[in-house]
């Protein structure tokens, strides 16, 4: 049996040797041949924090290898990606820290309240994986490459291939994204390259030979019936005096003044025409404009790209085309019967509130039922309510019908029942009831009536 003045012995080397911080912690080593990363999280019942502790350090890491990053290699990155220093650093540093492989475990320490891990990475190692790892994107993007100049070459034969050189030309681009700015060279056709700076040439270039024309860059759309309009859009490629059309080819189409539902993306047919089409439309803008263009990033869409290949294909200038919309509201033929106390209004107060409501959203009212393509009908009366000290109460009822003249269809209806007014007289009641319905039409029943006549 173990004595217990050897038992209390012992467990003090223990706490003695849990206790001991070691020097890592709290001097950071400095190593000429290790990149270093340490990590400290707060400790938690849950074991997640050892992990949280281990990202932390590998964030450390990787910022150790990112510090040395080129101020001309930034520069060249933000010119191409539009993206400004800090979003170019952070992504240069997420890619870094994604790519890590060779890091080892040196040390370990904890408290009672947290949690330190040591990591390092040789750093001929590193530098051994990034070379390995370069010339494999290299080929990989020369390959492309490659097969986007053959499918250059062959464009006066078939549009199609027009549409697969700058797929390729866009593809070849996916292996280098690591590399940022950074030339990259390498040797084609028996010549040396700069591979990034060949691909981009060679991109702009079939680019500056496509033309997009609006086939009606003029349209007048009328809101409701805006589905059935076509945006037609051409696309030829020119050289060496020969043109051809441009097959499968993606347009997107998007709103530059004023608002709407568009169909994003259409790809040009057998003829180089993409169909581009308005769902709906906003009538608050007579003249809207909307604008189609070469859409790069649909060749990398599905490859989960980084944000900074997204961007760089973003900022390269494709060839574009504009649709000036003649907007026409919906026109609307109104019938009002307003009654205060048996009488008909002289002057009407609901009919004037929901002309000015819909006017102002777009749509314009008729005299000729024939030629509405809506109807809306108000009926309203006002009855006697009760007299106290001198106070009348009159209370108004409203019905609201819209009815669809293509098709005959009532799409909405609704009432206010016992709207109340009090004044001096059951007259005056009536017309304050009158005035605070119209208030409350304007709230609610309105932005109905107009989801109704979309």
């Amino acid at each position: 049996m173990i004595k217990k003045p050897t038992i209390i012995f012992l467990l003090m080397l223990f706490s003695l040797a849990i206790g001991k911080q070691p020097s890592w912690v709290t001097k950071r080593p400095i190593d000429k041949a290790y990149f270093i990363g340490i990590g400290v999280v707060k400790k938690s019942n849950s074991k997640e924090y050892i992990q949280s502790a281990k990202n932390n350090a590998l964030n450390d890491l990787s910022s150790e290898i990112t510090v040395n990053i080129s101020s001309e290699l930034v520069d060249i990155s933000i010119e191409k990606s539009g993206m400004n220093n800090d979003e170019i650093r952070s992504e240069i540093h997420t890619t870094t820290k994604a790519d890590l492989e060779g890091y080892e475990l040196v040390d370990t320490w904890e408290n009672d309240y947290e949690y330190w891990v040591y990591y390092r990475l040789s750093k001929s190692l590193y530098q051994t994986q990034i070379e390995l790892k370069k010339e494999n994107s290299i080929n990989l993007s020369l390959d492309l490459f490659k097969k986007a100049k053959e499918k250059e070459q062959n464009w006066a034969t078939k549009g199609a291939t027009i549409n697969s050189a700058i797929e390729y030309y866009v593809q070849a681009l996916k292996p280098l994204e690591s590399y940022y700015g950074d030339p990259l060279e390498t040797f084609y056709d028996g010549k040396k390259i700069f591979l990034q700076n060949e691909i981009f040439t060679s991109l702009q270039w079939i680019l500056s030979k496509i033309k997009l024309k609006a086939v009606t860059p003029k349209l007048d759309v009328k809101v409701g019936n805006s589905i059935e309009n076509k945006l037609q859009v051409s696309a030829t490629f020119f050289s060496d005096g020969k043109e051809v059309s441009v097959t499968n080819l993606p347009i997107s189409f998007h709103f530059i003044k004023g608002n709407g539902e568009l169909v994003k993306t259409i790809n040009t047919n057998s003829k180089g025409v993409a169909n581009g089409q308005i769902i709906s439309i906003s009538p608050l803008e007579k003249l809207q404009m909307i604008k189609c263009s070469l859409d790069l990033t649909q060749y990398i869409s599905e490859d989960n790209p980084s944000y900074y290949l997204l961007n760089t294909l973003k900022n390269i200038n494709t060839p574009t085309s504009k649709f000036i919309i003649n907007v026409i509201g919906p026109s609307v033929y109104l019938e009002s019967y307003e009654s205060n106390l048996g009488n008909l209004l002289s002057v009407k107060i609901i009919e004037p509130k929901i002309k000015n409501y819909l006017t102002e959203k777009g749509y314009s009212f008729t005299d000729d039922i024939a030629s509405a393509d809506a109807m809306i009908s108000i009926n309203s009366e006002s009855r006697e309510g009760s007299e106290i000290y001198g106070q009348y109460v009159t209370f108004v009822d409203v019905t609201i019908s819209v009815m669809d003249m293509n098709s005959g269809e009532e799409i909405y209806k609704n009432s206010i029942q016992n709207k109340k007014g009090i004044q001096l007289s059951f007259e005056k009641a009536g017309l304050k009831a009158y005035q605070d319905v119209s208030k409350e039409i304007g709230s609610n029943i309105i932005p109905e009536i107009l989801e109704a006549m979309k």
